[in-house]
């Protein structure tokens, strides 16, 4: 299975010096023709995604979350009831802050129409993966459904080599080597469907079908992209992004680059009509650096929470 139509969005001829791409996957040449690589699923497993899958999937109840031990920092588009979008890129930096067994901390590119929600990044979740590494994620909200990855219907995955909780290896250091992940998801033109492609080499993991949304099944209308740190009440905030406040240097910072939206041309532009988001500027800050020759645009974000 194949999108129908993909905007040309070229990340091989727009890649950035210093930086190392992560195309990585399963080992050897991956699952057999005709079958998908899908993690295995425990009891234990499913418990702990159902129990974390519902508070999550509660903060999207409105744009602007008001969730005790929620942190935002990042760059988001303005309202504008004329600017809607088919979809959008990012490349991210791979990091791994350090959290507790009930924090999580995460970067990623939301897509969003009402309560409609595709969410791809990277995150340290614990409470969803029952460790501490850094591991690719997707999540998505159709009306009353709501979950990670494959842990629901929802998600159709076609490539034979990356799972969509893949372990990112190795991960970005400060001040070098900086590893980062691409991400691209897309509208279908022909039939709705939403696409996620992996990597500078554009690789089609899957998408989730047009079928499953109410919002989601016209374009979106909010996207934003970013960190994001949780933490429980009465629990010090986790580290963002690498631990330190952007000082506007990619080598020294947790960064998103290539900060791209889809228009209802279906051409990718660099994203403009945006604005900086930080709830609590104590612990984490966003800070927009506008567009950088073959980067695009840019901004950097992250903070060491109260750890």
């Amino acid at each position: 299975m194949r999108p129908s139509s993909r905007p040309k969005m070229n990340w091989k001829e727009s890649s950035t010096v210093g930086k190392i791409p992560l195309e990585t996957g399963l080992k050897g040449k991956g699952c057999p023709i005709g079958t998908v690589p899908i993690r295995r699923t425990t009891k234990e497993d499913l418990i702990r995604s159902r129990l974390f899958t519902h508070n999550y999937a509660s903060r999207f109840s409105s744009l602007i979350v008001d969730k005790p031990g929620l942190h935002h920092a990042a760059l988001r588009t303005k309202p504008d009831p004329n600017k809607k979008y088919n979809g959008g890129g990012v490349v991210t930096s791979a990091y791994q802050p350090s959290v507790t067994v009930s924090q999580y901390s995460s970067s990623q590119m939301t897509i969003q129409n009402g309560l409609d929600t595709i969410q791809v990044g990277w995150t340290v979740n614990p409470s969803l993966y029952g460790d501490n590494k850094t591991r690719l994620f997707t999540f998505f909200q159709a009306g009353a459904t709501s979950c990670f990855n494959t842990h629901c219907p929802g998600f159709i995955i076609v490539d034979t080599r990356i799972p969509l909780d893949l372990v990112l290896e190795p991960i970005s250091q400060r001040g070098g080597p900086i590893y980062d992940l691409t991400l691209f998801v897309y509208r279908d033109q022909a039939n709705g469907n939403w696409w996620l492609e992996f990597g500078r080499s554009n690789t089609q993991i899957g998408f989730w079908p047009a079928r499953i949304f109410s919002g989601l099944t016209d374009l979106a209308t909010y996207m934003e992209w970013g960190g994001e740190a949780y933490s429980p009440p009465g629990q010090p905030s986790p580290p963002m992004g690498n631990s330190f406040f952007p000082s506007g240097d990619e080598s020294l910072d947790a960064f998103c680059e290539h900060i791209t939206t889809i228009n209802e041309a279906h051409d990718p532009v660099d994203a403009e009509n945006t604005e900086e988001f930080t709830d609590d500027v104590r612990l984490y800050k966003v800070d927009d650096w506008g567009i950088r020759g073959k980067a695009g645009h840019v901004f950097g974000f992250g903070g060491p929470g109260e750890s």
